[in-house]
């Protein structure tokens, strides 16, 4: 979660862009990260002006939350502190929560070299999968749908849209894509 930041994150206000090598061990990753077009050189101040709001918007959305939540962190994230993911483990009122943080793994988990391991993990926690379960609210085609994403093993078509919620800020709602 980016709701404490890490050391690296000075980097980012700093220089207006985030350190590509404290994405992922792999340095693949870096570089595709560099290379991406779809990557700012640097961070709009508009976006770095609306940090602190946004970070408080989630923090007040936490106890909202009335869904299963599997945290996953990784323990060396210079980017974002686990401090943060632990904080909103802590504030959940749900029961049904589960915090895992991996040694050694930077920001982007499962851009790592372990991230087979982590997905694993992730299917181990919770073996029937988040769809099966009834949730408050949505409808139970939703978890039809839901089922079909987690059995996929490869994207055919994708689409760019935004889904309007309380963590979007104006600005991101046309500069972020």
């Amino acid at each position: 979660t980016a709701l404490e930041p890490g050391p690296a994150a000075a980097d980012l206000v700093t220089n207006g862009a985030v350190p590509p090598e404290t994405l992922s061990r792999d340095p693949e990753v870096g570089k595709a990260y560099v290379e991406d077009p779809l990557v700012w050189d640097s961070v709009p101040p508009e976006v770095m002006m609306n940090t602190l709001e946004i970070g408080q918007r989630a923090r007040d959305a936490v106890p909202l939350i009335e869904i299963p939540v599997l945290l996953i962190h990784g323990v060396d994230d210079r980017l974002t502190d686990i401090a943060g993911a632990n904080y909103v483990h802590t504030q959940l009122v749900i029961t049904d929560k589960t915090l895992i943080g991996y040694e050694e793994l930077l920001h982007e988990i499962l851009n790592e070299p372990e991230k087979e391991h982590v997905i694993a993990e992730a299917r181990a926690e919770n073996a029937s999968g988040w769809w099966d379960r009834p949730l408050p609210g949505v409808p139970a085609e939703m978890g039809t749908l839901a089922s079909y994403a987690a059995d996929a093993n490869s994207l055919t078509d994708w689409a760019v849209s935004l889904v309007p919620g309380l963590l979007y800020p104006p600005v991101l709602s046309f500069r972020g894509l």
